[in-house]
């Protein structure tokens, strides 16, 4: 698999994901993050690539990302710590036990 199909594969999955409005690959400060429009945005970064024999090993970071809305109105649940950044933390349909 070349750089080209892994990317694909990989826009190609997120494109299909209901929670992502956009998927963006390169870098990072090349996109417009003021757009509130974008979010959520899943963001594809190919660090390094490496020749070990017949392979080419990757090493690439995916951020997934959404706005955080900031309120100052008293939390009603402080110390479970429960806020809008710890729900964006996890994952939709995961369980906390």
């Amino acid at each position: 698999m070349n750089y080209f199909d892994i990317i694909d594969k990989l826009k190609t999955h997120f494109d299909s994901d209901a929670l992502v409005n956009t998927v963006t690959q390169g870098n990072l400060f090349d996109i417009d993050l003021s757009k509130q429009t974008i979010f959520p945005l899943v963001h594809i970064i190919v660090n390094t690539a490496s020749l070990e024999g017949n392979v080419v090993r990757y090493n690439i970071s995916i951020l997934a990302m959404d706005i955080v809305d900031i309120t100052k109105d008293e939390e009603e649940n402080k110390l479970a710590g429960w806020t809008m950044t710890t729900d964006i933390l996890i994952p939709n349909g995961m369980t906390i036990c």
